[in-house]
C-alpha cells in the first residue's frame, strides 16, 4: 500500500511539474506511445488502488473501533499535553462520541495530569511518611526520656526500666479511677480509713471511689460525716454478694460491687454527671500505699503485684492442677493480684468472666491435709 501511495504521489508530482514547463509538456506530446506493458497497472493507476484501499483500511479501523465501545468498554481519547499555566480542572480535550457522532467537550484537569498527579503524589506520600517516621521517632524519644524522669522522681532508687508505662499525675488524675471495695463490718471501717489515710498521704492522683457492700443497701448509714478526714468518702452503695449461686466467699464482692458501679457510672456519664476514665486501679483496704501509683495500663496488658505463692511450684506447694484448672495456656498464666491496673475497656471486656471463674477456682487448698481442706481464699485473683 505504501509503495503504491508513494508511486502516485511520485507521478502526480510529475505531472504538476510538465503543466508548469512548455518545453516538458512539448516533449512528452511528441513522444512516441509505448506498447502496452504487461504490468498489472501503471503507477498511477497503483497509486489510486493504493488510495482506495487505504481509504477502505481506515473506515473498516473506524469501523471497528465504534463496534466496541459499549457498555464497560467505552474507549476515552488519550488527553492533550496539559498547559500548566492554566488553572487546576481548566483542561479541555475533545474527543468523538461514538453515540451521536458529534464533538463533546470533556474535563480533563484530572486525567490529563494523571501521570504527574500520581508521580507527586507518591513523592508527598513519601515525604509524609518520612515526617511521620521521623515525628514518631521523635515522640518515642521524648516519651523515653519523660518516662525516666517520671522513674528518676517517683522511684530514684531504681536505676532500671520499668516494665509499664507511667503517667503524670495530671494525666493520672484527668484519666484514673481507683476503686476500692470493701464490706460493710467493724474491721473493715477501720482498714478502710487507714487505706484512705495513705493514699492522702502520698497524694494518689485520680478520681477515688469506696464501693461500699451491704445486706441491705436502701437501709445503710454512713457511721460517720464526710466532712471527718479519711472518711472514705465518696461512697458507691450496692448489696452484699457473699452468699453467691451456692457458695460463701466475701470476696465475691469485689467484681460484683465493681460490675454494679459501673453500670451507675455509665449513666452518670449519659447524664453529664461524671466524665469519661480509661484507666483503673483497684485496691484493697489492706494495702498501705507508699508511693502513688501512676501507672497508666496499655490494652490487653494488665498490671498486678506479683505473688510468689501463685508462681507454678513454689517451696511449699505446687500449682500445677490449678493452673491446668485456670486456663488452656498454663505457660501464658501470671502470678498477679491486687492492685490491678487495667484499661477501663479490659475491665469491661473481663467482668463477665471474672464472675464465674472466681466460682470456678474455688477449690479445695492443695497444701492442707485432704479432710475439712478451706476452698481457695484467692479464687478472684485466680479467676482474674
Amino acid at each position: 500500500v505504501h509503495g503504491g501511495l508513494l508511486s502516485s504521489m511520485r507521478a502526480g508530482m510529475r505531472r504538476v511539474a510538465a503543466d508548469d514547463d512548455p518545453e516538458e509538456a512539448r516533449r512528452r506530446s511528441t513522444a512516441p506511445v509505448a506498447p502496452p506493458s504487461s504490468a498489472p497497472c501503471s503507477a498511477g493507476q497503483c497509486g489510486l488502488v493504493a488510495c482506495v484501499v487505504l481509504l477502505m483500511f481506515i473506515v473498516l479501523a473506524s469501523v471497528s473501533e465504534r463496534g466496541m465501545d459499549g457498555p464497560g468498554r467505552r474507549r476515552l481519547a488519550a488527553p492533550a499535553a496539559p498547559d500548566w499555566n492554566a488553572p487546576p480542572g481548566a483542561q479541555m480535550v475533545h474527543h468523538h462520541s461514538p453515540k451521536a457522532g458529534q464533538q463533546n467537550t470533556r474535563n480533563t484537569g484530572a486525567a490529563g495530569g494523571a501521570t504527574l498527579g500520581a508521580a507527586a503524589s507518591g513523592r508527598a506520600a513519601s515525604a509524609a511518611a518520612a515526617a511521620e517516621t521521623q515525628t514518631a521517632a521523635a515522640l518515642d524519644d521524648a516519651d523515653a526520656e519523660r518516662q525516666r524522669a517520671l522513674t528518676r522522681e517517683l522511684y530514684p532508687e531504681f536505676t532500671g526500666k520499668l516494665p509499664y508505662r507511667l503517667g503524670t499525675r495530671d494525666e493520672i488524675d484527668k484519666s484514673t479511677l481507683v476503686l476500692l471495695v470493701v464490706s460493710n463490718q467493724p474491721y473493715q471501717w477501720w482498714q478502710l480509713r487507714l487505706a484512705h489515710y495513705h493514699l492522702q498521704r502520698v497524694k494518689q492522683p485520680g478520681k477515688i471511689y469506696t464501693l461500699m457492700t451491704t445486706e441491705k443497701p436502701d437501709e445503710f448509714k454512713m457511721p460517720h460525716s464526710c466532712d471527718e478526714p479519711y472518711s472514705g468518702c465518696p461512697f458507691f452503695i450496692t448489696k452484699d454478694y457473699t452468699n453467691w449461686d451456692g457458695d460463701s466467699f466475701v470476696v465475691y464482692n469485689r467484681a460484683f460491687a465493681i460490675r454494679d458501679f459501673l453500670v451507675d457510672l455509665e449513666a452518670k456519664q449519659k447524664a453529664g454527671l461524671e466524665r469519661e476514665y480509661t484507666n483503673v486501679v483497684i485496691i484493697e483496704p489492706d494495702m498501705f500505699m507508699l508511693k502513688p501509683l501512676q501507672i497508666v495500663a496499655e490494652p490487653h496488658k494488665p498490671v498486678g503485684f506479683h505473688y510468689f505463692y501463685m508462681e507454678e511450684s513454689y517451696f511449699w506447694g505446687n500449682n500445677t492442677a490449678l493452673l491446668q484448672m485456670c486456663t488452656t495456656h498454663p505457660k501464658l498464666a501470671r502470678a498477679i493480684g491486687v492492685p490491678y491496673i487495667l484499661t477501663m475497656d479490659d475491665l469491661k471486656t473481663l467482668l463477665p468472666l471474672w464472675i464465674p471463674k472466681t466460682k470456678t477456682m474455688r477449690l479445695e487448698q492443695p497444701w492442707l491435709p485432704k479432710e475439712g481442706k478451706p476452698r481457695s481464699w484467692i479464687a478472684d485473683m485466680w479467676g482474674f
